[in-house]
């Protein structure tokens, strides 16, 4: 009996042992799969990191700003500013703007006084070195080159400045103003614009060989109204361009039933009040119009010489000859 007892609590020992030798081997193994996947996550987190910074390091070099960079890789993943800013410390490079060389930047202007350029302001100039020569500097480093490298056209620039006015637009649409600029007609180019008095949208603006024919003035109206509605006041000077289209906005304003409806929503003044169009004019015979006034009266000047005298000369020759005589 005694022997049969101890076997059987010998067997139910052994029994007890094997179960927890295979608890702690499944638990060992558990174990072993939860910092496999550990490591594999951690390194996944690793390469992608390492990725991140490569990639913001690469936009910077490409000119890229931080704010620009975020935009970039939102698709990928949000990051915030600060952290683009560290990244970039920690490869070494500088967290300020991207500033060109004050080389770079005379050599841009330098181009732009030989054309239509001269016209322009610091400010003007400074858009225009940003957009088509993709310079970033600042308009206190555009300001101080063109007083040195322009001083008579700023000097001239400053005599003109006037005292700005005040001007009430409720609000898109509500007034546009319409009118036509005459300085290139002797060369044979008419221009017609419109511009939104609110928002100062060119609406149209167009050039062709005539801005007094009703049919033409009509037409750019119409197109332009299928595009963005009809305004509530349309505002010209007198002249008989405008016969048609005084017709036509009362006609399309008939049903409304605002107090400017029909009638009222046209109407005729004096050029000097349009101050909207004149403004632009204004900004067009500075920045564009002023250069190609001379440009065309040299070569209309060259061209009645060739007339009269029957040289040999040709248009690029010409064309060359009036650069000169402007520059």
């Amino acid at each position: 009996m005694i022997s049969r007892v101890s076997r059987s609590c010998t067997c139910s020992r052994l029994k007890c042992f094997g179960a927890w030798l295979r608890c702690i081997l499944c638990t060992n193994h558990a174990q072993s799969n939860y910092s496999d996947y550990s490591a594999r996550l951690a390194m996944e987190k690793a390469r992608e990191k390492e990725l991140l910074k490569r990639l913001i390091c690469q936009c910077h070099i490409t000119g890229c700003t931080n704010k620009e960079i975020q935009s970039l890789l939102r698709p990928l993943k949000f990051i915030h500013i600060r952290y683009i800013q560290r990244t970039l410390k920690e490869a070494g490079y500088s967290t300020l703007q991207r500033r060109d060389s004050i080389e770079k930047v005379k050599i841009a202007i330098n181009i732009e006084l030989h054309g239509s350029g001269c016209l322009l302001g610091y400010r003007s100039m400074w858009h225009r070195l940003k957009k088509k020569y993709n310079l970033s500097v600042t308009r206190d480093v555009v300001m101080m080159l063109l007083a040195t490298m322009d001083a008579a056209g700023t000097t001239q620039r400053k005599s003109r400045r006037l005292n700005r006015r005040i001007y009430l637009n409720k609000g898109p649409n509500y007034l546009w103003h319409m009118d036509g600029y005459d300085k290139l007609k002797p060369y044979g180019i008419a221009i017609h614009g419109c511009i939104d008095g609110y928002s100062r949208k060119i609406l149209w603006l167009k050039a062709g060989s005539s801005n007094n024919d009703p049919h033409i003035i009509a037409h750019h109206y119409v197109e332009c109204v299928r595009c963005n509605g009809c305004p509530s006041i349309l505002r010209s000077d007198l002249g008989t361009e405008n016969s048609l289209v005084s017709v036509m906005q009362p006609i399309l304003r008939h049903y409304h039933t605002d107090s400017l409806a029909g009638p009222k929503s046209f109407l005729y003044g004096r050029s000097v009040n349009n101050q909207r169009i004149e403004s632009l004019w204004c900004q067009l015979r500075k920045q564009h119009a002023d250069w190609w006034i001379n440009f065309l009266r040299v070569w209309y000047q060259m061209v009645i010489f060739i007339f009269i005298y029957h040289t040999t000369l040709t248009l690029p020759d010409i064309a060359s000859v009036a650069l000169f005589r402007m520059n």
